[in-house]
């Protein structure tokens, strides 16, 4: 199976309360989750079979418990860990859930990760828990960010010694893109990140202080990823544009759920890199240690079986030995995995899904910065409104955002290129621009009886149908729309309009 989610905690507050709280909690959820019937373990939920397997184990110095639930659904087989070790004066915590696809695919199984609702319900008591492998606290609630606690909030996202990712979730006119989806997102990624809610007071203090290409503002959210793993470069941490995240989830029976999804799968795939405990193995080595010292002691006057048991000894001690080497390679490799994941995770453009990637491309902070680019470097292929000036004047300078509005002109570009390459696309534009991910339609049929909008072009008034919707579900001056026309000579594509809804009065 594979490791698809870990979450480790440790706690020095109060740890014998701690471990007894996980024992409690971990049983509480086994029951309220599951029901034993004549002797089978059935989800009440979602029916099926379920397995548990518990161990109790302990010494003088240290007490153990550990519970395995094993279940399949129609996708994959699911397997959740959880292991609580008291220590040293201390309360170990690690869980982990591990899959593996019904086609017995190693490829991580397409399946909703959230953490497991003991670990909420132990995050919501008084005892204060901490990352196991840094100095993070961590919780299962999201936080306000307003401008009396930004300096805090920039102490985190800057700090060298945060282990765990941080998650920004920006406001766009007070409000977040879904209702509650900050607090949706701590719930389920409890352990394993951090999640804040910042407004635009907030949006501005992070631009003025950090640079603009930090920002993360108009419902946008935002990855930042521990600083220790990862070089500084802010394309390396992945952001979500509000537009792009409704895009993919606004169809969608939950769309809190489907995009904590979205967010949290990068989360969840680093956290499996971040080496588990030590102690847990420590503890493990000195019993076997303990055990195999009491057989020893048993059978010492035992002549006839001594030879055999000091041979059996020697043999024991180089296997600890090659044992506990390759657990240091083990551990060792995982960090290097966790850097080279959550790198790599940050550059996909399933996860940044928003950023272009290409050096030579600036980030656009405003509509004019992005459009003038363009213009400066399309050449004779494509011909631009005679008005445009007064057209981008009607859009607030941040709308699309400018970002996305730049990816779409992109694909005109790209229409372009074909058109002159080809001669023809061998489909209709729309359906051309929506297998590039561009929403892009012609007017409705009351439009075309009263009449098409008429923009000039190179001194030449003309009618325009097909437009791209660069934004939608928002405010009319912040709704982009490019009108344009396309013709088998240069140029081949003619712009009609880069406006709002507003200055198209729709």
């Amino acid at each position: 199976m594979r490791t698809v989610a870990r979450f480790q905690l440790t706690t020095a507050d109060q740890p014998e309360e701690a471990y007894s709280l996980v024992f409690d909690e971990v049983q509480r959820w086994r029951d309220e989750k599951y029901i034993l019937e004549d002797g089978v373990w059935q989800n009440r939920k979602f029916g099926g079979q379920a397995d548990f397997e518990e161990k109790v184990g302990g010494q003088d110095s240290w007490s153990s418990y550990a519970i395995v639930s094993k279940q399949s659904t129609g996708q994959a087989a699911i397997e959740m860990v959880a292991k609580a070790l008291l220590f040293e004066n201390k309360t170990y915590l690690l869980c982990e859930i591990r899959a593996i696809d019904a086609t017995g695919n190693f490829m991580r199984p397409n399946i909703t990760i959230s953490a497991p609702g003991f670990l909420k319900s132990i995050l919501s008591k008084d005892i204060s828990w901490r990352h196991a492998r840094g100095i993070d606290r961590v919780f299962s609630s999201a936080f306000e960010v307003d401008e009396v606690s930004y300096l805090q909030f920039e102490r985190l996202l800057l700090a060298d010694e945060r282990q765990l990712p941080l998650i920004v979730v920006s406001r766009d006119f007070g409000s977040q893109l879904i209702p509650g989806l900050s607090q949706t997102m701590a719930e389920r990624g409890a352990g394993v990140c951090h999640v804040v809610t910042i407004d635009e007071d907030v949006s501005w203090k992070m631009t003025e202080n950090l640079g603009r290409d930090w920002s993360c503002f108009n419902g946008a959210i935002r990855v930042f990823w521990p600083r220790t793993v990862l070089s500084s470069h802010p394309k390396k941490h992945p952001l979500w544009m509000a537009d792009r995240l409704h895009a993919r989830i606004e169809h969608s029976r939950n769309p809190k759920i489907y995009a904590s999804d979205l967010i949290l799968r990068s989360v969840f795939e680093a956290s499996c890199y971040i080496p588990s405990p030590k102690e847990f193995e420590d503890v493990e080595a000195h019993s076997l240690e303990v055990g195999y010292r009491q057989a020893r002691q048993e059978h010492e006057d035992n002549k006839d079986y001594q030879s055999l048991a000091e041979s059996y000894a020697r043999e024991a001690d180089e296997l600890r030995r090659k044992l506990a080497l390759l657990q240091q390679e083990k551990r060792t490799a995982e960090e290097n995995l966790q850097a080279l994941m959550v790198a790599n995770s940050g550059v996909l453009v399933e996860h940044s899904a928003d950023l272009d990637e290409r050096d030579e491309t600036p980030e656009f902070q405003t509509v004019k910065e992005a459009v003038e680019f363009f213009r400066k470097n399309s050449g004779a292929s494509i011909a631009f409104p005679d008005d445009l000036a007064d057209q981008l004047d009607s859009i607030i300078p941040t709308a699309g955002p400018p970002q996305k509005l730049y990816l779409y002109l992109l694909a005109l570009r790209s229409l372009t290129e074909e058109l002159q390459e080809k001669g023809s696309l061998g489909n209709t534009v729309v359906n051309w621009m929506k297998d590039k991910n561009v929403d892009c339609s012609g007017e409705s049929e009351t439009k075309k009886a009263s009449g098409l909008f008429q923009f000039s072009v190179a001194g030449q008034s003309r009618d325009f149908e097909l437009h791209l919707k660069v934004s939608n579900a928002t405010s009319p001056d912040r709704c982009i729309r490019i009108y344009f026309t396309n013709q088998s000579t240069s140029p081949f594509v003619l712009i009609g309009c880069i406006a709002s809804k507003k200055y198209l009065n729709l």
